[in-house]
């Protein structure tokens, strides 16, 4: 059953904008344009002799040369590794990056594909990177191909030589022992706003068996150091982000609130909640800017069945004029029977492994001024082997042979409701 939602209505001037709320675990996304070449995808080139020009995707080339080209200096992570034992440079923790254009530019159409990989159409150009750090852990001078599909981000991904990099990097151990550096592999993005990437080693046990090990992320800070996935800037909240701002994301949830919420077994109750952020926000380029950053919820029912003040993180992605905004918690500090109790649910709604979720999905268009939404009670149960992850099994060549099976995480409906 459902109902029109009894919130006031505003505008945020044109944008039309989809806010969804969810209490749930958060979903890391990537870094880059996600596209290869090589043997994944095949394309056809087409020389760019106007650098000026505008091409099929609304943009030049010298307009991504404005921002790629700009000198950075950028803090960088050193990220730990289950593989791999290194000496992690104590004043070393900046670097220099600077892109310089040696005079290539094309646009690349695939003509075949694998089935497995996206192969976008793009901008390309030839540049070369400069990329120094302060204690020289780190130095080297080699050609990159930037790819582009917007006028905001470019991306790069190298595969570099141990010695490309300087030999400032020494490595003390690996898992299984005998691993020998092969290769660094760089993999970037520029934006307007900055830069930011992971910086990757390949080990080699062998001909025919290697590994890969994260030793460096940049920036170095911790809003953007989600997941292993999700890599970004940290930006201002009234930064505008292609037409939405940070600000924008807690102001459309917080608009709505009070709603007129119906539950599935037909009582109506009023439900209040607001969002307050709690860390700064991360954007990364996707197909649009992707944002995230921790905030607190406060969720209150009037009839008592929904109720506290939570932890949690916000994303957003913009999608064909649609601003799409995410609230992601996990109810970890409610016992599962204080909770079953006071939302009505069985006396034995939760096994002992499992947990609450609570999750909001609100949708709301900014223009009509119209909503409506899902309140949902999940059972959630995670497995061991998610949150410690057991290691593969290793042949004497150093490959894995083998890999514990791990269930993972599982979910099951238990309350409902919508407005």
């Amino acid at each position: 059953m459902s109902v029109r939602s009894e919130t006031h209505k505003h505008r945020r001037g044109a944008i039309r904008a989809i806010a969804l709320i969810g209490l749930s675990t958060c979903v890391g996304g990537q870094t880059g344009d996600g596209a290869e070449g090589g043997g994944d995808c095949a394309y056809r080139t087409l020389p760019v002799d106007n650098l000026d020009e505008a091409n099929e995707f609304g943009f030049s080339a010298q307009d991504v040369l404005n921002f790629i080209t700009v000198p950075r200096t950028s803090s960088f992570a050193w990220r730990a590794s289950p593989f791999l034992e290194f000496d992690r440079g104590s004043l070393d923790n900046t670097f220099e990056l600077e892109l310089t254009h040696v005079g290539g530019a094309r646009i690349r159409r695939p003509v075949s594909r694998s089935i497995a990989h996206y192969c976008p159409p793009a901008l390309e150009l030839d540049t070369s990177i400069s990329l120094e750090s302060s204690a020289r852990t780190f130095a080297g001078e080699f050609p990159v191909v930037v790819v582009s599909t917007s006028p905001d981000a470019a991306s790069f991904r190298e595969t570099i030589d141990a010695e490309g990099l300087g030999n400032g990097f020494e490595i003390l151990g690996t898992t299984p022992s005998g691993g020998v550096l092969e290769q660094f592999t760089l993999d970037g993005v520029v934006t307007p706003l900055g830069t930011y990437g992971d910086l990757d080693v390949v080990l080699s046990y062998g001909e025919a068996t290697s590994q890969r090990a994260r030793i460096v992320s940049w920036p170095d800070t911790s809003a953007c150091l989600v997941d292993e996935y999700f890599r970004g800037l940290v930006v201002a909240e009234l930064t505008d982000l292609g037409g939405y701002t940070p600000m924008d994301a807690l102001s459309l949830v917080n608009g709505e609130s009070p709603a007129t919420l119906t539950w599935d077994d037909g009582s109506r109750t009023e439900v209040k909640f607001s969002v307050v952020a709690a860390g700064a926000p991360c954007a990364t380029v996707r197909d649009g800017w992707d944002l995230r950053y921790g905030v607190t919820v406060t969720i209150a029912s009037a009839d008592g069945r929904w109720q506290g003040s939570y932890s949690g993180g916000v994303s957003a992605l913009p999608y064909e004029g649609v601003l799409n905004v995410n609230l992601q918690v996990v109810i970890s500090d409610v016992p599962a029977a204080q909770f079953a109790a006071k939302a009505g649910l069985p006396e034995m709604a939760f096994a002992d492994d499992e947990s609450p979720i609570l999750e909001l999905n609100l949708g709301l268009d900014v223009v009509t001024g119209l909503s409506t939404g899902e309140i949902r009670v999940d059972a959630r149960r995670v497995a061991d082997c998610v949150r410690n992850p057991l290691e593969p099994e290793y042949g004497e060549d150093g490959r894995a042979v083998s890999t514990p099976p791990c269930e993972g995480t599982a979910s099951r409906p238990l309350l409902s409701g919508s407005f």
